[in-house]
């Protein structure tokens, strides 16, 4: 369950189970994909605010019919629609504008995080770009939420063990779901909102950061920063192997839980 704020705006809703078809015990989506017309093989449903009713009912039918990564790459370039994905095992994927216009009931300061990772210029004749986890653990190290993860084949994602072992082989839909394409040698920053994978509040002070890149032809780098989010902070990992300089900022949000009780108010149920 959740609910988001809205004002002057329609929310709609898409996903597959309602209306599908089953051909020689074969489950198929009803929605089609543009690209072959073939049904969809991304299980997600969508939740989508736009500005009319019908624009929110198409743009979620196009997000349950995309690659989640391709969906939000989408939805981020518009300036006034947000949506929010879920997986077939509960994790959510939202916009930013989604999560700024959700209601969070006693939910107190959310932990607000901002990292800023560099992938170095690597001089080799067979240079293939890294596959790169960012991924927060709480304080029994089990692992929260999922900050980024470039490259969606399994083959290479195994390479990045320590998060294979962690989430990555119980779960196969994190990279159909998660994953985006790699990224040339740059510098770019990652942000998270205090929510974990389903979109619930992070409980606690304490966790720990990981970041681990591997490259084919190349090395492989684990590097971890524990955070302490009583106290705001920073920490800069120098470069080593497959990262370059990473920077990390820590906060907690005394404006999260502040909502206005006039707006009008939609619940959603997953």
């Amino acid at each position: 369950n959740g609910v988001v704020a809205v004002q002057n705006a329609a929310v709609a809703a898409s996903g597959h189970d309602a209306r599908g078809m089953t051909i020689r015990r074969r489950q198929f989506s009803h929605i089609l994909a543009a690209r072959d017309a073939w049904p969809t093989q991304h299980q997600v449903a969508s939740y989508v605010t736009a500005p009319t009713a019908v624009a929110a009912d198409v743009v979620a039918t196009l997000a349950a019919s995309l690659a989640p990564a391709d969906s939000l790459k989408w939805v981020g370039a518009q300036a006034d629609i947000d949506a929010l994905l879920v997986l077939p095992s509960g994790r959510q994927i939202a916009s930013t504008g989604w999560r700024q216009n959700e209601v969070l009931a006693d939910a107190g300061p959310l932990p607000l995080l901002s990292v800023t990772y560099e992938i170095p210029k690597v001089k080799a004749g067979k240079y293939r770009r890294p596959y790169v986890a960012l991924w927060i653990t709480n304080a029994e190290r089990q692992p929260i939420r999922h900050l980024l993860l470039l490259g969606d084949s399994q083959r290479w994602a195994q390479e990045n063990r320590r998060w294979w072992r962690a989430a990555g082989r119980d779960d196969r839909s994190l990279l159909d779901g998660y994953a985006r394409s790699t990224r040339r040698p740059g510098t770019y920053t990652v942000r998270w909102d205090g929510r974990d994978d389903r979109g619930q509040p992070a409980v606690g002070d304490q966790f720990r950061l990981h970041f681990e890149a591997a490259r084919e032809h190349g090395g492989h780098t684990y590097q971890t920063i524990d955070i302490d989010f009583s106290t705001p902070a920073s920490e800069t990992l120098t470069a080593s192997g497959e990262f370059g300089d990473i920077s990390v900022r820590w906060h907690r949000d005394d404006d999260s839980n502040v909502k206005s009780a006039a707006v009008q108010n939609a619940s959603l149920r997953q």
